[in-house]
């Protein structure tokens, strides 16, 4: 079954091609799509500006009246062509409710997955064991072009596990939290035949841990744990830089 998994580990050994031409049909697919998306940011921004007046005003009828508004917008924003594609693009107030799921999850001492539509609405939870989640087949199926987040007990970035369930399921986003804040990671546009199974992608994580480990041997002043955790962040960032991920962290607010 399909499984996202928490490897830890503390030991480290020692000019374009392609044709540039465009028919004026796809130029025009490409402004309307364009012309799409600018209407769905602006709706999208009308709707947080109305969410704030609210939280901010303090005549009773003023807030009635800007939470109607607000939730006008968010009606143009939900009925959009264009889906939104990462949790940069949600509303603040899920992005928000987002992050305030994520501290909870952090505190769990077992792996569990949160699975969240494009909208940033919650559609289901999924409990594992200390080191992994399994989904069944129809949950499976439910992760394509959603946001999947998860907590990973043990802490450190993404494992090799993740990377492959990211390019299995077809998730737009995949999220990893641990106690100070959320990793997340998008797939590539493309990817790459060296990336295109599991075994590739443990192999080329190898390969990087290799060139960073003298690196973190010489680091005598911090614990396995935290040398751990600092080695798996910068094993993903490499990783993502060289096969076109966008990889980054989002701490928790105090």
């Amino acid at each position: 079954m399909p499984r996202c998994k928490d490897s830890h580990t503390t030991y480290f050994p020692g000019i374009s091609t392609e044709d540039d031409t465009w028919t004026q049909k796809e130029l025009e697919a490409i402004g309307q799509q364009s012309k799409e998306e600018a209407r769905q940011q602006y709706a999208g921004r009308q709707a947080e500006k109305f969410e704030r007046l609210e939280k901010y005003s303090l005549d009773p009828e003023n807030k009635e009246k800007y939470n109607r508004r607000a939730k006008e917008w968010e009606k143009q924003v939900e009925s959009g062509i264009v889906l939104t594609d990462s949790t940069d693009k949600w509303l603040s107030r899920y992005k928000k409710e987002l992050m305030a799921d994520g501290k909870v999850l952090s505190k769990r001492q077992i792996e569990t997955a949160a699975v969240y539509n494009s909208k940033g609405e919650f559609l289901f939870q999924r409990r594992g064991t200390e080191k992994e989640v399994i989904f069944s087949l129809n949950e499976f199926k439910r992760l394509k072009g959603n946001i999947v987040t998860h907590n990973h007990p043990l802490g450190g970035s993404f494992s090799s596990a993740d990377i492959w369930l990211l390019k299995k399921s077809k998730a737009a986003e995949l999220r990893v939290i641990t106690e100070k804040g959320v990793y997340f990671l998008r797939p590539p546009s493309k990817w790459e035949k060296d990336i295109n199974s599991l075994d590739k992608i443990k192999s080329k994580r190898r390969e990087i841990q290799k060139e960073i480990a003298k690196k973190y041997q010489r680091l005598y002043n911090i614990s396995d744990e935290q040398r751990y955790r600092l080695a798996s962040d910068e094993i993903m960032r490499i990783f993502a830089e060289r096969y076109g991920m966008k990889y980054g962290w989002e701490a928790f607010e105090n």
